[in-house]
C-alpha cells in the first residue's frame, strides 16, 4: 500500500541512490526526476491504453507533468524512432501507456533485467 500523503518516508536510506532505478509508482518516479535534474532515459513495461495489450517502450525522457495535489503525474518519452509517447500510472486513461514498472537510467534506457 502506498500513502502519497505521508509526511515522512519509512525505511528510506539517506545515502545517494545510483541509477538505474526501478519504480512501481509513477508519482515517486516523477518526483525523483524533478529532484535529480538533468537528462534521463526510461524503459517502461505496461499496457497500451488504446488496445489493452502489454507493451514495452524505451527512450529519452522529454518532459514530466506533476501537480502538488499528486492527481497528475506523467512523463513523455521520445523513442529511438522519434515517436513521443505519454506514460501514466495505474489506471491511466489520458496517456498512451499505463506503466506497471518503470526503469530509469542516466545515459541510456535500462535493460529489462536492470
Amino acid at each position: 500500500m502506498l500513502w502519497t500523503t505521508a509526511e515522512q518516508a519509512l525505511g528510506e536510506d539517506e545515502s545517494i541512490r545510483s541509477y538505474p532505478r526501478r519504480y512501481a509508482s509513477i508519482r515517486r518516479c516523477v518526483k525523483d526526476l524533478i529532484d535529480g535534474g538533468g537528462e534521463f532515459y526510461a524503459t517502461i513495461e505496461g499496457r497500451d491504453v488504446e488496445v489493452g495489450r502489454s507493451r514495452v517502450v524505451r527512450g529519452r525522457v522529454l518532459d514530466v507533468s506533476f501537480e502538488v495535489s499528486e492527481e497528475v503525474a506523467s512523463l513523455t518519452l521520445e523513442t529511438e524512432s522519434g515517436e513521443e509517447i505519454t506514460v501514466g500510472g495505474r489506471v491511466a486513461s489520458l496517456e498512451e501507456i499505463e506503466a506497471h514498472e518503470i526503469r530509469i537510467g542516466r545515459h541510456e534506457p535500462p535493460a529489462l533485467e536492470d
